[in-house]
């Protein structure tokens, strides 16, 4: 619903990615920032093209929920009933494992009038507690869990999306893996087109063989 409420003046882009200011909430309006996504936010307000009024997403409820399952399908996840539901919950039980947030922070970003919201959403067991007293009394290690983290262009520095393979901006590869690649495929078709260019070499010279074989029995 806070999503569905968006319009075009609720969207600024900057250079830390893009912040975006929720008005129609069940709580106070907050401002939230977008790092990770802001490059496909960004390309779709360039693709929509919204005014300051304009509804961000003009399409129903129903019809975002159809695209998510059939996203949902194609992704191969468990079905549940309450798709976006449980993704909210998912970004909360992260943002909390990850200790991004107090859970002072927590209640601001997510619009939580109450510190009893933090119970209905993340979801932290036993074995999260327990691991965290031991890393308390130096008798273990927390695992360094972190959020996913754009991946920058090392030609044009723009951020993508940590599963990238390539700049969406000027196509560069992101990683050495596909520079590699990409040397290994340029060289074979180096070699492809060099022994095209000797087979045609072999084709010519046979049939000028064949022509001077043809003059010379005239």
């Amino acid at each position: 619903g806070e999503v569905l409420g968006l319009t075009g003046r609720d969207v600024i882009l900057d250079e830390n990615g893009a912040r975006i200011t929720i008005r129609r909430a069940k709580s106070e309006a907050r401002t939230l920032r977008v790092v990770l996504y802001a490059s496909l936010l960004a390309q779709y307000l360039e693709w929509r093209r919204p005014g300051p009024d304009d509804p961000l997403f003009p399409h129903e409820y129903n019809t975002y929920l159809r695209w998510l399952r059939e996203a949902w399908r194609r992704a191969g996840l468990p079905p549940v009933r309450r798709k976006f539901h449980i993704l909210r919950h998912t970004r909360a039980t992260e943002l909390l494992k990850t200790r991004v947030f107090t859970e002072r922070e927590m209640m601001l970003w997510f619009g939580w009038r109450t510190r009893e919201m933090i119970d209905v959403y993340a979801k932290v067991t036993m074995e999260d507690v327990e691991r965290s007293y031991l890393a308390a009394v130096g008798k273990a290690k927390l695992p360094q869990e972190e959020l996913p983290r754009p991946v920058q262009c090392p030609r044009c520095g723009s951020d993508n999306l940590p599963e990238a393979r390539y700049c969406q901006r000027c196509a560069m590869p992101l990683y050495e893996q596909e520079i590699v690649e990409i040397a290994k495929g340029s060289i074979l078709v180096a070699e492809i087109e060099e022994r095209l260019k000797s087979l045609m070499r072999r084709i010519e010279k046979l049939e000028r063989e064949r022509r001077r074989r043809r003059r010379s029995q005239l």
